[in-house]
């Protein structure tokens, strides 16, 4: 584990590669318009409840190569100009989305990012990976509540999240949460 772990390279290096061809041909400022959509509904439901436009924001606001990151690039056969180029990369994406916990369907735009090109591909995959996994996890939330409607509800998934942040991650569903994420978090039975 590198002491200045970042989430910039959770991505695929599919997305790295494409950069640096940007990059090299001089396109990588070119603006850009990237749209996230999915073309099945989750469960075979009607619809899916929108979840993850506060992770996005806070993914992209503290979106940086770290030391450790440019390293791990250069030991991939990544050099010279173009590490430059993503040391000194701020950001400048205009983020655009339907409202979180709005109902969303398929084939309709969900969130669009627009600004340089590089910066839309280098984000691909992280915003793909927010929005299916917190979408999904709401939808199921927002069924389940429907079933059951005001009886209580529990809910300990933990025990079969898809990483640690998502041990932690509310929808808002359960009326009580395990006993570990009330006490780490500081959350109160509702």
């Amino acid at each position: 584990m590198y002491p200045d772990d970042s989430l910039t390279l959770h991505t695929d290096l599919y997305q790295i590669n494409m950069m640096q061809v940007y990059f090299k041909q001089n396109i990588h400022n070119k603006r850009a318009v990237f749209e996230v959509f999915f073309r099945k509904n989750p469960f075979n439901n009607g619809y899916a409840v929108f979840a993850g436009l506060e992770r996005i924001i806070s993914y992209l606001n503290n979106l940086t190569f770290s030391q450790s990151d440019l390293d791990y690039l250069q030991s991939l056969g990544y050099r010279g100009e173009f590490l430059d180029y993503l040391r000194n990369l701020k950001m400048s994406l205009t983020v655009r989305s339907v409202q979180e916990g709005d109902l969303v369907f398929a084939n309709e735009q969900i969130v669009q990012v627009e600004g340089p090109l590089a910066q839309c591909q280098l984000v691909e995959t992280a915003l793909l990976n927010i929005v299916n996994f917190q979408t999904l996890i709401a939808t199921k939330a927002a069924r389940i509540r429907s079933v059951i409607e005001d009886e209580p509800l529990m809910e300990f998934g933990t025990r079969r999240a898809q990483e640690m942040d998502a041990a932690i991650c509310d929808q808002g569903c359960g009326d009580w949460r395990s006993e570990c994420t009330q006490q780490c978090s500081g959350w109160q039975a509702l």
